[in-house]
This record gives C-alpha cells, structure tokens and sequence, in this order.
C-alpha cells in the first residue's frame, strides 16, 4: 500500500520551497535520492510522522535535478 507523503521542496539553488503530497512505495530516508512521480528527483532532508488527516509522513527536500 502506498504511503501519502507531504513534501517541502526547496529548489538546489534556492527559491521558494513548494509543499506538494504524492504517494510513495515507501517512506524515504535522509540522504535517499527519491524520484517523485513527475520525475523530479529530490534528497530527503528529514523525514517526521504526520499529524494531519490522512498524511502518512512529513518530508522536507531539496531538489536535485
């Protein structure tokens, strides 16, 4: 079953970060390279358990490509 992630994004070389939620096979690691469904690939800064309705895990990244 997929999890339900809330990310932060902030683009590589700055910017505003973007939250978006996507599905994920599983629940990534800090430092794990993840490609997200629209193929942006991101390297998970934190990982934290949600507390709102529906969300899985509370993810903070940044871009990588």
């Amino acid at each position: 079953m997929p999890l339900v992630v809330a990310l932060s994004v902030t683009p590589a070389r700055g910017g505003q970060t973007r939250e978006i939620v996507v599905n994920l096979p599983q629940q990534p690691e800090p430092g794990e390279i993840v490609e997200l469904p629209d193929g942006t690939r991101i390297i998970v800064d934190a990982v934290r358990p949600s507390s709102r309705d529906g969300i899985d895990a509370e993810v903070s990244a940044t871009r990588y490509s």
